[in-house]
């Protein structure tokens, strides 16, 4: 059974390039675009791996996985 992957980059190319890679591996991939979207949480509850750009173009980068950090702890508690 494949795994559900969100990719989170500004950079649309690099999106692409990761997320064809995964398709052929069967993943099942979400995008987004920045850390700073709502729908991060939400998307992010439902992936098994999710992989955050952190650069210059993703100013939410740093904030959003202590989010998700935080939301982990409180799901395994």
């Amino acid at each position: 059974m494949a795994g559900r992957i969100l990719i989170v980059d500004a950079n649309t190319t690099h999106r692409e390039i990761l997320k064809e890679l995964l398709l052929d591996g069967f993943y099942h991939v979400d995008m987004l675009n920045t850390a700073c979207d709502p729908l991060l949480m939400a998307r992010a509850r439902h992936a098994d791996l999710v992989f955050i750009a952190v650069d210059g173009t993703n100013p939410c980068g740093f904030a959003a996985i202590a989010r998700l950090r935080a939301a982990i702890r409180t799901f395994i508690v």
